[in-house]
């Protein structure tokens, strides 16, 4: 399986299905995710970042760094070891409407065209349990998996105070929960 991955990285790279490719800076590339395959747990988010599209790197920006800590702080509580987990979004790009412009909720064509390159890389990452961080990312794959649940969206959790924000506990009871679901599995 591991020969297939240059090849799917390269599809990725070189794909032009929808027009999000005409508004990549240049240099930049699209971003898959970052983590471990197979993976335990997989959040997904709707599209990347600018900052993930400035670094290249998904691991790079705040919302990676709170999902980590997130799940580090649930493993803790649980008293297990961390899970694998893989971080990624439905579209493989950052959804703008021009080079510069803000990021902006991915369109419907868009994740269409995306959803092929995202079933390929569910090949690699077989998830045992998804965390979905929109009703959007929610409605477009929740029948692609069986074991699946909601959290707010990272950045709103910055927003609203990290590991103060009064949301914070009922995200790490969500992934608490996950955590000892997996133990029992």
């Amino acid at each position: 399986m591991s020969d297939r991955l240059p090849n799917f990285i390269r599809d990725i790279r070189e794909c032009d299905d929808c027009l999000l490719h005409t508004t990549r800076k240049a240099g930049r590339r699209p971003l898959i995710g970052a983590g471990s395959y197979p993976a335990d747990i997989l959040f997904l988010g709707g599209t990347i970042t600018e900052v993930q599209e400035t670094t290249g790197k998904i691991l790079q920006s705040f919302d990676s760094k709170y999902i980590h800590n997130l799940v580090e702080r649930a493993a803790i509580k649980v008293a297990v070891e961390e899970p694998d987990i893989f971080i990624s979004n439905m579209v493989f790009c950052r959804a703008t409407d021009e080079k510069a412009g803000s990021t902006r909720p991915p369109k419907s064509k868009e994740i269409i065209s995306c959803s092929k390159h995202f079933a390929r890389l569910m090949e690699f990452v077989k998830p045992k349990y998804v965390f979905f961080f929109t009703k959007e990312v929610e409605r477009h794959y929740k029948n692609e998996f069986k074991d699946y649940g909601n959290l707010l969206r990272p950045s709103y959790i910055i927003r609203s105070g990290g590991n103060s924000s009064p949301d914070f506990p009922t995200q790490l009871q969500k992934v608490c929960e996950v955590l000892e679901w997996l133990k029992k599995r």
